[in-house]
């Protein structure tokens, strides 16, 4: 039986690929995540961009250069080195594109190194560049990580390299922003990352907003989220225990303590992450269950966190 790779040309609306190694292929047998091993320059909506044909290298170890929706419209595309492409906000930096089905800019990561015991964020950090944008109308000086675009070119949402802290103007004002911040298509904010605790007035009272548990991984999902007429909507908490009566009796939700899962030789603690709903419900979820309660019945208290002293830790 051969062995031998099977090339092929792939069709795209901007053009075809020539020589490429399809890995997967659509249930109706267009090919969807494909592979070049030469180097070749490919036609895309943000024009002819050189496709990552080489990832031997020690922050470049993916197994694809390109991925196509069924129609052959262009879904994400990898580059070779980083590449200046043009973008709703102006021209930008990539080494990362990916597409709406109909061919708009959905999101672009400015540098995609994998991380590794050869390789660590710190490393793809010193590759960063601190960037101007406009995030409506709000002028910023940034290294960034990743911008994400609605179908009609309006930011959604912007990933920061961890360790940058911004300035934002939220409807509660400036508020110093770390990891990320969302839009809605209108450009009002829809969430953000405060970098330090903040109180925030909601439907149960003033909460400290913050969840020490955040991750820069994607701006789109934050821990402080607003309605588009601006009221708190949902945040993550770690500071107060919630409780109310149900059925005749008191019900009561905290955030948890668990062992760290990296390194399995610490306590943390696990936030609540709560939303307010149009109808005055309040949904609280700590992790492991969801429960719902009228704000209006809820009483907040303070939440310490004790030390475990169980044998052992």
């Amino acid at each position: 039986m051969s062995t031998a790779l099977q090339f092929e040309t792939a069709l795209t609306p901007y053009g075809p690929v020539n020589d490429v190694h399809v890995l997967t292929r659509w249930p109706g047998g267009a090919p969807q995540d494909c592979r070049l091993l030469e180097k070749n320059s490919v036609p895309t909506p943000q024009g002819w961009l050189v496709a990552l044909y080489d990832p031997e290298d020690v922050r470049r170890s993916s197994g694809k250069s390109f991925s196509l929706y069924p129609n052959g419209m262009w879904r994400s595309l990898e580059l070779q080195g980083q590449t200046t492409v043009s973008t709703p906000l102006g021209d930008m930096p990539a080494e990362w594109l990916a597409w709406h089905e109909k061919g708009t800019l959905k999101r672009i990561l400015l540098r995609k190194g994998k991380l590794s015991g050869y390789w660590t964020e710190q490393d793809e950090r010193k590759l960063a560049t601190e960037i101007s944008l406009d995030l409506h109308g709000q002028s910023v000086n940034a290294k960034i990580q990743g911008l994400r675009f609605y179908t009609s070119g309006m930011l959604e949402s912007v990933t920061f390299w961890p360790g940058e802290t911004i300035r934002l103007e939220t409807p509660l004002g400036p508020l110093p922003v770390r990891y990320g911040c969302a839009f809605y298509e209108n450009g009002r904010l829809r969430s953000c990352e405060p970098a330090r605790p903040v109180h925030v007035p909601t439907p149960l009272g003033e909460l400290a907003a913050y969840d020490s548990t955040a991750s820069a991984i994607c701006g789109d999902i934050n821990s402080l989220c607003f309605d588009e007429k601006g009221a708190v909507c949902g945040l993550v908490t770690a500071a107060c225990t919630l409780r109310w009566q149900a059925n005749g009796q008191q019900q009561s939700i905290a955030p948890r303590m668990e062992k760290d899962q990296l390194t399995m030789l610490r306590t943390v603690v696990v936030p609540l992450r709560l939303t307010f709903l149009p109808d005055g419900l309040v949904q609280m979820d700590d992790g492991q269950k969801v429960l719902l309660a009228p704000a209006k019945e809820i009483s907040v208290t303070p939440f310490v966190a004790l030390p475990d002293m169980r044998p052992g830790n």
